[in-house]
Order: structure tokens, then sequence, then C-alpha cells
């Protein structure tokens, strides 16, 4: 995916994500996305349980970014 299509495509769902996971991701140094999948799978065992894989893998990839732009 590139960059231009997440930055286009859902601002709120950026938005959305950061203010969920915001306490989670703060102060970490993770950029690849399976690192990102498990620590995010770890805070929540009921996330995949109960969210599909495109649901999961949108987050992940939204979280990919905001990690790599530094906003956490």
């Amino acid at each position: 995916m590139l960059r231009g299509q997440i930055d286009a495509r859902a601002p709120a769902d950026r938005r959305q994500v950061f203010l969920t996971y915001r306490e989670l991701f703060t102060g970490k140094n993770v950029r690849k996305s399976k690192t990102i999948r498990k620590i995010l799978l770890n805070y929540s065992p009921n996330l995949e349980e109960s969210a599909s894989d495109a649901y999961i893998n949108n987050v992940v990839s939204i979280l990919k970014f905001l990690l790599e732009d530094r906003v956490f």
C-alpha cells in the first residue's frame, strides 16, 4: 500500500486508531508490521477472536504509518 493511499483514504480512521492505541504505542520504537501485530494482539487478545483479519491488517497498517511518521 502506498503512503498516499492511506493518507487520502481515511484521515478519520488514522485519528481513531491513534486515539485508541496512543497509550500502548507511545515511546515504542517499532516499525515492523509483525511486531506491531504481536503487540496489538497481546494488548487485546479478544481482538483476534472478534475482528476479521482485514480489520486487524488495516489497524496494523495505520499503526505502522503512524509509528514511521513518529506521531507517537
